[in-house]
């Protein structure tokens, strides 16, 4: 009688705590595996929007790079029409001596005295670099050919490489504030500490409540829906052993430092741009201009290969995201 009392109050205990065990285990999945989808959601999200900022700074970028061309070959055609003007006068009034050398942007130079020779070589030469432009000049040239049409042509050709270097200045300040935003947002847009420790806390009561469960079962102290709703659990909020947060932070880390040499790069050359089409430097006459042209577009080229780089970090950054929410969902929708 005695020893059959004792194994009852064994068994009691022991049942008791089995499911004394599996509903504290139940409750630390809930608090350690719940609420990390609204995390998710705003990483998600600000990927989003920071890869439409940085999509905006590489057409800014790209836009900055075309133009930049464009106002390269306006400015050989503006030294093509200056060489023309240089012995205009000379064709106009027949006071041709000798021959005249006329040197193309190749460096190859035509010798000659017959006016028709040099003016054919000069319309040739506008032809060849930008078409855009032969109508005008054409016409300026072949109306009578007086050094003020050609001075006119030279003028207005300026004008717009003025324009489009203005517009190139404009265009490489966009790029360098979307560059600079694009480098913010992504800096605070990781998976903070705290986050990946709640998740190893996911997983790791995940198994204690396994063990619960199954301590609880052999002992009869739980039904078959509350085996049934814990294997759910752990089958989906195990998937969290399978996904890697620190994806979402290595594409981050990525739009970080593409963003930030993208807008060093772009404030490099937007000062270059808007030195390079200053009157002084306009002027000033020999290669200075050239040259700072070509380094603002080499700097538009670099910042937007780098906002491009942001931008595709960014956009794989969400698909990191997307992955990682899709497990954190289904766990929270099991443990209701």
């Amino acid at each position: 009688m005695q020893k059959a009392l004792i194994l009852s109050i064994i068994l009691y205990h022991g049942i008791a705590f089995g499911q004394t065990d599996f509903t504290a285990a139940l409750q630390d999945v809930r608090t350690n595996c719940g609420g990390i989808s609204e995390h998710l959601e705003h990483i998600k999200t600000m990927a989003g929007v920071n890869t439409a900022v940085t999509a905006v700074g590489t057409l800014a970028g790209g836009g900055a790079t075309v133009t930049g061309v464009a106002k390269q070959e306006a400015d050989k055609i503006s030294d093509v029409a200056e060489k023309y003007q240089e012995f205009a006068d000379k064709i106009n009034n027949q006071s041709i001596v000798g021959n005249v050398v006329f040197t193309d942007v190749d460096g190859l130079e035509l010798s000659s005295s017959d006016k028709d020779t040099l003016r054919n070589h000069v319309i040739a030469e506008l032809e060849r670099i930008k078409p855009m432009y032969v109508d005008f000049v054409m016409k300026s040239m072949t109306n009578g050919h007086d050094a003020q049409d050609v001075s006119n042509v030279k003028e207005e050709i300026d004008k717009i490489s003025s324009k489009l270097g203005d517009a190139r200045t404009g265009l490489m300040a966009a790029t360098t504030v979307t560059n600079i935003a694009g480098a913010a947002i992504a800096g605070t847009n990781r998976v903070k500490t705290d986050l990946e420790s709640q998740v190893a806390l996911c997983i790791s009561s995940l198994d204690t409540l396994a063990r619960a469960k199954t301590q609880a079962k052999i002992s009869q102290q739980i039904t078959v829906e509350q085996s049934t709703h814990a294997e759910r659990i752990i089958s989906a909020c195990g998937q969290y052993e399978t996904v890697k947060l620190s994806d979402i932070n290595a594409r981050g880390m990525g739009a970080l430092v593409s963003s930030g040499i993208g807008a060093a790069t772009g404030l490099a050359g937007t000062i270059t741009s808007a030195v390079a089409n200053t009157n002084n430097v306009r002027t000033a006459g020999g290669n200075k201009e050239k040259n700072l042209n070509t380094a603002s577009n080499v700097l538009a080229g670099v910042s937007t290969a780098s906002s491009l780089s942001s931008t595709i970090f960014n956009a794989t950054q969400i698909g990191a995201a997307k992955r990682i929410l899709k497990v954190a969902q289904e766990c929270e929708e099991a443990l209701k």
